[in-house]
């Protein structure tokens, strides 16, 4: 993913509300095995490119409801 797809991912994630940012969290605690109750923070350019596209995929369906496959 590129350094410009993160950013929008990012910008995207901050949009998001509180309801949906918990699927992120999820995914991100799947992806990156964190124990349930450890804080976490999300840094975009630590995480896998599946994890990402994963993220971006998840994130667009959440925006952009009617474009949905």
């Amino acid at each position: 993913m590129t350094f410009e797809e993160k950013r929008k991912l990012s910008l995207n994630i901050n949009k998001l509300s509180h309801e949906k940012l918990a699927k992120v969290v999820e995914i991100i605690k799947k992806k990156k095995k964190v124990d349930d109750g450890e804080e976490i923070e999300i840094d975009i350019d630590s995480l896998g490119e599946a994890t990402l596209r994963e993220l971006d995929t998840y994130v667009q369906a959440c925006l952009n409801p009617s474009k949905q496959v």
